[in-house]
């Protein structure tokens, strides 16, 4: 198994009304792993491409229950 190199830790911050946030990695990267610290209840957690779309390798997507202001931070690892 070949190096991956260093991981790059990515966060994004959701949005008041928003329940699903995509966290994209920088260019010429892919989401290898993702993580999130949420308020309500996650729905899904999937690597994705940057519109969520989970054929995508370049980013990672959570939906949650809570849309309040603050709910949310999610992740995604990169390499």
């Amino acid at each position: 198994m070949g190096d991956i190199g260093s991981i790059e830790t990515v966060a994004g911050n959701f949005i008041a009304g928003e329940k699903m946030i995509t966290v994209n990695c920088p260019a010429g990267k892919n989401a290898v792993s993702g993580g999130y610290n949420i308020q309500g209840s996650v729905t899904a957690s999937y690597r994705s491409n940057s519109s969520g779309n989970p054929t995508g390798t370049t980013s990672w997507t959570v939906t949650q229950t809570s849309g309040n202001t603050g709910s949310g931070i999610a992740y995604v690892y990169c390499a």
